[in-house]
């Protein structure tokens, strides 16, 4: 092979070698507490997403003419250019054509029933319709095969605005779904109730809240959906850990279509400690309406992994029942990735109260102290820091087999009670 052919060879391949492709993988998890609205289920199910993004350039062929001409086997350049071959490129050499190919696999061995499983067009706490539809392969698994995708498909991909859903006999709509989201993002649901207030209010309304949190950009999206107060005048994202009013943080948006759904603003972002702050639970969203301008429905946002339980104490649930004036609000939330128990009961006219305690026992029947709780002031009791609790504890606290007891001089048994559910 001639000198010139070689490096004609070299040339094309170095041409070549400037297109890469870009592959990128999204790693769901899904739950029935993404779901809109949530669904209380033990299924768990978990996939992978696949973009692959094929890219070519005008310049991976090389136009060239060989002439054979003395003894010199020299490539003949062009007329009118010092170039042996042909370059279409922009000014920045980056003409560039580029393929998107999807591909999907979940395992819906943790799923009963499955019936269907669809990749949908969606933001996180919104449902919308089928893109994708997942086949079986008949071993626990679901796939899409390599599609072509168009680039606004990709972007929307990219963009979090897709999510997964399994179907299944008992719940057709959907049992778990996960939202399509890259490494750097938190996802997180939580629930808003009127027993969440500080202080806690009786209110038949409820909301369920969704929100993707990306810790490299600190773009925040988060979404409520609520019945019951469509009266709603205003809702925001306040500071304040559970159990803790604090100061306005985000405005949310009322939708111009439902007047049921807030949300942040479009390129909502916080600072880095406000991020921090809120991925460990230091943040609550609030609904206010007429009635209860100070609020009416709260939901503290907190991990996945934390639940959150607020309730009544009152005479009525000891065993035997007491008459009392005396009352409580009590605020239980417990990891279930590290074990951890927190604890906290504000009273009313139990200023005499003399200690409090988690009992074991489920409603109806009495139990052995499991933890012991800390005076703080008159009427507020918490628990001594975070306290790890065994598996065994914790499955019974998740059945409501736990409550909470406050003793006073006058009924040493203990004057009001509180179930934790």
């Amino acid at each position: 092979m001639s000198r010139h052919l070689i490096w004609l060879l070299l040339l094309v391949v170095t041409s070549l070698v400037g297109c890469h492709d870009e592959e990128m993988t999204f790693e769901v998890t899904l739950s029935g507490a993404q779901e809109v609205p949530p669904v209380k289920t033990e299924a768990v199910a978990s996939g992978t997403v696949t973009l692959l993004i094929e890219k070519s350039h005008d310049d991976d062929f090389v136009n060239v003419t060989i002439n054979e001409v003395s003894a010199g086997d020299q490539l003949n350049k062009s007329e009118d250019e010092d170039t042996p071959y042909k370059d279409d490129d922009d000014d920045d050499g980056t003409d560039e054509e580029e393929r998107f190919l999807l591909s999907a696999n979940i395992d819906v061995s943790g799923v009963e029933n499955v019936v269907a499983a669809h990749i949908h067009q969606g933001t996180i706490g919104e449902n919308g319709p089928v893109a994708f539809a997942f086949v079986d392969n008949g071993d626990g698994t679901m796939s899409v095969e390599e599609i072509e995708i168009t680039a606004e498909q990709a972007d929307m991909l990219q963009n979090d605005e897709w999510y997964i859903n399994v179907h299944t006999q008992q719940t057709p709509s959907g049992e778990v779904r996960g939202q399509i989201v890259g490494g750097d993002t938190e996802i997180l649901a939580f629930v808003l109730s009127g027993r969440q207030e500080v202080p806690a209010i009786e209110s038949d309304a409820t909301g369920n809240g969704y929100a993707t949190v990306n810790t490299e950009t600190n773009a925040v999206n988060l979404k409520v959906v609520t019945t019951g107060v469509e009266d709603a005048v205003a809702a925001h994202i306040h500071e304040g850990e559970v159990g803790e009013n604090g100061g306005v943080v985000v405005f949310l948006e009322q939708s111009t279509d439902d007047p049921n759904v807030w949300q942040t603003p479009d390129g909502a972002m916080l600072e880095d400690d406000v991020i921090d702050q809120l991925l460990e639970g230091g943040h609550y969203v609030n609904v206010h309406t007429p009635d209860v301008p100070s609020g009416e429905l709260r939901g503290q946002i907190l991990p996945a992994t934390v639940t959150l339980f607020a309730f009544e104490l009152d005479g009525e649930q000891e065993v035997p029942p007491v008459e009392t004036d005396g009352s409580g609000d009590g605020y239980v939330w417990f990891d279930s990735q590290t074990n951890l128990l927190s604890v906290l009961i504000y009273t009313t006219d139990l200023d005499d109260a003399v200690a409090a305690h988690v009992h074991e026992g489920e409603a109806s029947t009495n139990g052995g102290v499991i933890v012991e709780l800390e005076q703080d002031g008159a009427s507020t009791w918490r628990s001594p820091g975070e306290v790890e609790i065994d598996d065994e504890t914790a499955e019974r606290l998740l059945s409501a087999g736990h409550y909470l007891n406050v003793h006073t001089p006058d009924v040493p048994s203990g004057e009001v009670r509180g179930q934790i559910e």
